[in-house]
C-alpha cells in the first residue's frame, strides 16, 4: 500500500474505488424504483426542471442508467462548479451530443444526474442517502464518501497510495491526502472501500448477504439492472457485463465494475462467485489477463 516505505497491503486496506462508485448510485436508483418513487421510463425533467429544454426534454432515467442519454464526459465543467445543482444546471444547458437513446457514451455526467435525482426525491445529499440506506444496512463500515468523512490519522494510515505505470515503472500518482477532485459529490467517483465491504455489496446483489439486510428485494430488479445494452453487450444499467448471455438463456450474466485506480469487482450469479481484485496501480494492464483466467476456470 506504500512502496516507498515497503508497507504491504492488509486485509482491511482502504482503496479509492473511483468509478466503482457508480453502482452505488445505480443501486440507490433501483431502491427508489422498488419503493415506487420513480419509474425507469420517467423523463428526467419530471425531477430536474432544468431538463425542460429542447436538447434535454426527451432524456429518461433509463437513458442515464444505460449511458445512452447522449451526454459525454468532460471534467472541465465539473471543476468550474461549486455544487451538484450548479453542475446539473450548466450541463443541461449544453445538452446531449446525440439524440437520447441513439448511442452509448460511458459518461460520469449520467451518474451526476442520477445523483441529483436522488437528492430531489429524498431531499438528502446523495452521498448521505447512500451512507444511510446502503452502507449502514449492509454493514459496509469501511466504505465512505470523501465528501462526508473527516480524515483522521488512523483512517489515513489505512488508505493505499496510488501509483501509475509509466514506461514499465510504477510512479506515485497520489497519496491518501484528502483532496477531492471536485467541490461536491458528483456521483461518478468519490467513494472509498475495502475488498470485504465491496464483496458484501455484490453478495447483496446475488441475494446472498454476508451481513446486514437485503436492500434490493425483487429478482426482476436484478434482471433489469444487468440487462445488456443493445449498443454494447458489456454494458448494463450502471454495471459492466463480463460474460454476456444470449437472449434465449435464462441465466444472469457475470457483472461488476472497474475503477480507474486499479480496482475490479466481478460477480457471477451462475456459480455465486465473487472476485474482488483491488490494487492502486493505475493503467494496470493485468485485468484483461485476469478476466481470461476467471472465465477459463469457471467455464
Amino acid at each position: 500500500m506504500n512502496q516507498e516505505d515497503k508497507i504491504p497491503l492488509k486485509r482491511h486496506t482502504i482503496f479509492n474505488i473511483r468509478s466503482m462508485t457508480k453502482p452505488l448510485v445505480g443501486t440507490a436508483i433501483f431502491m427508489l424504483l422498488e419503493q415506487g418513487k420513480l419509474s425507469l421510463e420517467d423523463k428526467v425533467l419530471t425531477y430536474i426542471p432544468f431538463f425542460d429544454n429542447d436538447k434535454c426534454r426527451n432524456v429518461t432515467i433509463d437513458h442515464l442508467l444505460m449511458h445512452t442519454s447522449g451526454f459525454r464526459s468532460g471534467q472541465e465543467l465539473n471543476k468550474k462548479c461549486n455544487t451538484l445543482e450548479e453542475f446539473v444546471i450548466e450541463a443541461s444547458k449544453i445538452g446531449p451530443f446525440s439524440e437520447p437513446g441513439s448511442q452509448l457514451y460511458y459518461s460520469g455526467r449520467n451518474t451526476a444526474f442520477l445523483a441529483y435525482i436522488i437528492e430531489c426525491i429524498t431531499n438528502t445529499k446523495p452521498e448521505d442517502w447512500i451512507q444511510t440506506n446502503i452502507l449502514n444496512p449492509l454493514q459496509m463500515n469501511d466504505t465512505f464518501c470523501v465528501h462526508n468523512r473527516v480524515l483522521s490519522d488512523s483512517l489515513y494510515d489505512r488508505i493505499s497510495h496510488v501509483y501509475v505505470l509509466k514506461e514499465n515503472k510504477y510512479e506515485k500518482h497520489r497519496d491518501p491526502s484528502w483532496n477531492p477532485e471536485f467541490a461536491y459529490f458528483g456521483g461518478g467517483v468519490g467513494f472509498y472501500s475495502t475488498v470485504m465491504d465491496y464483496a458484501k455489496f455484490l453478495a447483496m446483489w446475488l441475494g446472498r448477504n454476508l451481513s446486514g439486510k437485503q436492500i434490493i428485494n425483487k429478482s426482476s430488479t436484478v434482471k433489469t439492472a444487468v440487462q445488456s445494452s443493445i449498443f454494447d453487450r458489456t454494458s448494463a444499467r450502471h454495471w459492466e457485463i463480463f460474460r454476456p448471455v444470449a437472449e434465449r438463456e435464462k441465466k444472469l450474466p457475470a457483472f461488476g465494475h472497474f475503477g480507474d485506480f486499479g480496482t475490479m469487482a466481478y460477480a457471477t450469479p451462475e456459480s455465486e462467485l465473487i472476485i474482488c481484485f483491488f490494487t492502486q496501480s493505475r493503467h494496470n494492464e493485468i485485468f484483461g489477463e485476469l478476466l481470461t483466467l476467471f472465465e477459463s476456470c469457471l467455464h
